[in-house]
């Protein structure tokens, strides 16, 4: 990969993100539509985000709400082709936020999973209360008695890599926040840690039985080393999860060194064998976050006459690196650590869990386990899944494989046989991903033959679990 390193550092020097940084995070210009805003949550902290209807405009009050969550090392930018491609924009209001710490959105002292999912909550709530209407008040206001216009007041919570892992979080530990969650290839935490305790397992009686009688049971070396494949594997492609362990200086020297090289590498892989998308200068500007420069811009003024302006820690991030803050959910345990529950986010919950009445029927958790307790981080509301099986960093076998027993009723995992990791940026990928969420947005999704949509314009994808 060196040569590759070496050629594209004669093309991407530090001022080659510099068109596209401001294209992407100049507050005073919209891209393509979408406008800046911040949220500021109750620690003080700012959440960043783009919207395409920044003013709650009455055309969007019965449209649908859809929330996008993006990974590592990305930022909001991820979901532009997905935007490009589909109408969702026209067809629902959009909100693509930056997790903390992630493009413009502040740095957290610590990013556990109670400080992280916090915030999340907080901010789906408000975007929420702020863009979505239920059914009656809609109704209520435009003098009409129609209610079955209920896509009016869904809201639909996408995400991808991390995005995904917080929104199985999510949606197994506040359902609620959402009508559906569209997850694309991220591990479930639970489940992964399920799948690897079952490897080890096996593997343990598989040794046992062979150190009792050796030569009898010669074919359970071969049987051993079959069985704890899949988990060595995953321990091979998550080696840069371990390097993110390393001393802080060691960790900025992987992120910059070498002209950023392993961010670069990294995104170089994002559009799989098709990288006719591929541009160094947009993907780098989606990770490396505003620059100096857009750090002195004001978003356009609001409905009240307001302006806003990056926080101190973007402009900080700008000047010195954000290496510690992209791999600091890694280092923090946000997939894994239990969340500690403010009594304002329970309130939160319970006020959404009873906001629903009989506008749409309770929710059904998985059915695993019918007649004892459900397994831990079994999912409470429908989730779609869509899995590119090409995936480089997170294998199917450990990461997927049992996922059925997780999933609410009226949910369905989709496999697209040809896409990686990165399914928002590969082409086929992305063109899935964007029809799955027009027919989600329409409500076709638990009408009709999902698979078969998907179909129209990814050849060979099927769904692989219904329920």
């Amino acid at each position: 990969m060196a040569p590759i390193f070496r050629e594209r550092a004669n093309t991407t020097k530090a001022d080659l993100p510099l068109k596209a940084r401001d294209r992407f995070w100049n507050l005073s210009k919209p891209y393509r539509g979408l406008i800046h805003r911040f949220y500021t949550l109750r620690s003080g902290c700012n959440l960043h985000y783009v919207t395409n209807n920044p003013d709650n405009d009455p055309a969007f009050s019965s449209k649908p709400l859809v929330i996008f969550l993006h990974g590592f090392p990305d930022s909001w930018i991820i979901w532009r082709y997905v935007f490009a491609v589909s109408t969702i924009l026209q067809d629902a209001t959009v909100v693509a936020v930056d997790l903390p710490g992630y493009g413009g959105s502040d740095s957290f002292p610590h990013y556990g999973a109670t400080e992280v999912l916090e915030a999340l909550t907080e901010f789906i709530a408000e975007i929420r209360e702020k863009y979505n209407r239920g059914p009656e008040q809609i109704d209520a206001q435009n003098g009409t008695m129609e209610s079955n216009n209920l896509q009016a007041g869904t809201v639909y919570i996408v995400g991808h890599d991390w995005g995904c892992v917080l929104g199985y979080r999510l949606a197994a530990e506040a359902p609620y926040l959402a009508d559906r969650f569209i997850l694309t290839n991220g591990p479930h935490p639970q489940l992964s840690l399920s799948n690897k305790d079952g490897i080890l397992g096996s593997a343990r009686q598989m040794v046992k039985t062979w150190i009792h009688a050796p030569l009898s049971s010669r074919l359970c070396l071969r049987k051993i080393l079959s069985t704890v494949k899949p988990l060595v594997n995953q321990l091979f492609l998550f080696g840069y999860i371990f390097a993110f362990q390393l001393p802080p200086f060691l960790v900025r020297y992987l992120l910059t060194g070498g002209n950023r090289a392993f961010l670069r590498g990294c995104h170089l892989i994002t559009y799989g064998k098709d990288r006719r998308n591929f541009d160094a200068a947009e993907s780098m500007a989606g990770t490396l976050g505003p620059s100096e420069e857009e750090c002195k811009t004001a978003t356009i003024t609001d409905k009240d006459g307001k302006t806003q302006k990056y926080p101190s820690s973007v402009l900080q991030r700008a000047s010195k690196g954000n290496a510690m803050d992209l791999t600091a959910f890694y280092r923090d345990g946000t997939s894994i650590e239990p969340w500690d529950m403010s009594l304002e986010t329970r309130e939160i919950l319970f006020n959404l869990e009873n906001s629903y009445g009989n506008l749409r029927p309770r929710r059904q958790s998985s059915g695993a386990m019918l007649f004892g307790e459900s397994l831990k981080g079994a999912l409470k509301a429908p989730v779609t899944v869509v899995w590119g099986q090409q995936d480089m960093a997170v294998t199917q076998e450990l990461c997927l494989s049992g996922i059925g027993d997780y999933l609410a009723k009226q949910s369905q995992v989709i496999m697209l046989p040809r896409t990686g990791h990165w399914t928002p940026l590969e082409n086929e990928g992305c063109k899935a991903l964007a029809k799955v969420l027009e027919e989600v947005v329409s409500g076709n999704v638990e009408k009709g033959n999902v698979g078969e949509m998907v179909k129209e314009v990814y050849e060979g994808a099927f769904v692989q679990i219904k329920k």
